[in-house]
C-alpha cells in the first residue's frame, strides 16, 4: 500500500515485490483500484501518528514524511494537468471506395493521363 501511495509504476512494485506485472496486476487488483484514495489514507495514518508522537515530544521525523508525501501528490496533480492538454492529432476522414477511386483518377499522370487542351490564341486586334 506504501508503495503505491508513494506513487511507484506497477512495473517497480511487481519487481519490489519478486513478482510479474499481470501476478500483481491479478491478486493486487483491488488496492490498484484505489491507488487515489491510498495516499489520503497513508497521510492520515502518518498525522495520526504525528499528533501521538507529538504529544509525547518527537515529530520532527514525521513532519518530513509528510512533506514528501505532500510532493509526491504535487507531482501526480501536475502529470494529470499536463496530460490534459495533450490531445490525439484528428485523423482524416476515411474516404468510401468511390471517392477514393474519384481523386485516383484526378491525380493520374504519366502515358495514361488525359491530353492536354490545345493552347488557344485570340487576337483582338
Amino acid at each position: 500500500m506504501v508503495l503505491l501511495a508513494s506513487g511507484q509504476s506497477n512495473k517497480e512494485v511487481a519487481a519490489t515485490l519478486g513478482l510479474s506485472v499481470p501476478t500483481f496486476r491479478k491478486h493486487y487488483l483491488h488496492l490498484l483500484k484505489q491507488r487515489d484514495l491510498m495516499l489520503d489514507r497513508l497521510r492520515t495514518k502518518l498525522r495520526v501518528t504525528q499528533i501521538q508522537q507529538g504529544l509525547s515530544g518527537n515529530a520532527a521525523a514525521l513532519n518530513a514524511a509528510l512533506n514528501t508525501l505532500d510532493k509526491v501528490r504535487a507531482e501526480s496533480a501536475q502529470k494529470r494537468v499536463d496530460h490534459r492538454g495533450s490531445t490525439k492529432a484528428e485523423k482524416a476522414p476515411k474516404l468510401g471506395k468511390k471517392e477514393q477511386r474519384q481523386i485516383t483518377a484526378q491525380n493520374i499522370g504519366g502515358k495514361f493521363a488525359p491530353p492536354t487542351p490545345p493552347k488557344l490564341i485570340v487576337d483582338n486586334g
